[in-house]
């Protein structure tokens, strides 16, 4: 006989006497299920909402169709749901879906990674960066400022003077994600204080 769906065939067993040599079936002539499981409490069909552990995989697009990134080959992308682990428009587009569902996005740069910012892109001196023989475009400093510490990238190096961008690279783009929902289940209490996803696919404590 077949175990339930989410149900190791151990976990199912049939309910007569103590006595193997007794019969299984009822006065109806039916047999008699008990089902066991030993597991944690799993939601079915549970819709992603605040305080929400996601995985999903995904592929993400310019509008020129060029991937710019995906989880194709690798683990999904696991999240908590409300706590900002992930830009708001593509958040906020989850919501309510559950597991098996698939969707396609498209998330403006205002609720995506902003608006190219001009004030973000100065130039430096070259020996702002000791220690680095080589500065070469594309490579990528943390910066300390006013506001705190800030990735930049090195876009341009004339001489002594280096440019430097400090928006993120996919900032003033729209972009394109085709998702599936891989799973959905509630967060721990920890991962809700901790505002992080722990285990597999989160943080490692």
């Amino acid at each position: 006989m077949h175990a339930a769906p989410g149900l190791n065939s151990s976990q199912v067993r049939l309910r007569g006497h103590e006595n193997s040599s007794a019969p299984l079936t009822g006065a109806n002539g039916r047999v008699t299920i008990e089902m066991t499981c030993t597991h944690r409490k799993v939601h079915f069909n549970m819709q992603i909402a605040q305080n929400s552990v996601v995985a999903f995989h995904y592929t993400l697009t310019n509008d020129a169709g060029e991937v710019l990134d995906s989880s194709e080959g690798r683990e999904p992308l696991t999240y908590l749901h409300g706590a900002g682990n992930i830009i708001p428009g593509l958040e906020k587009e989850l919501e309510g879906h559950q597991s098996g569902d698939k969707l396609q996005v498209t998330v403006s740069p205002e609720e995506g990674y902003g608006e190219t910012q001009p004030a973000l892109v100065q130039e430096v001196p070259r020996d702002a960066f000791q220690g680095v023989e080589n500065v070469e475009p594309g490579m990528q400093f943390q910066a300390q400022t006013q506001g705190g510490p800030l990735m930049v990238t090195v876009t341009n190096v004339e001489g002594d003077t280096v440019t430097v961008d400090g928006n993120h690279p996919l900032a003033g783009q729209k972009l394109n994600f085709d998702v599936e929902i891989a799973e959905v289940r509630e967060a721990s209490s920890e991962e809700v204080e901790h505002g992080h996803v722990h285990g597999e696919g989160g943080h490692q404590h």
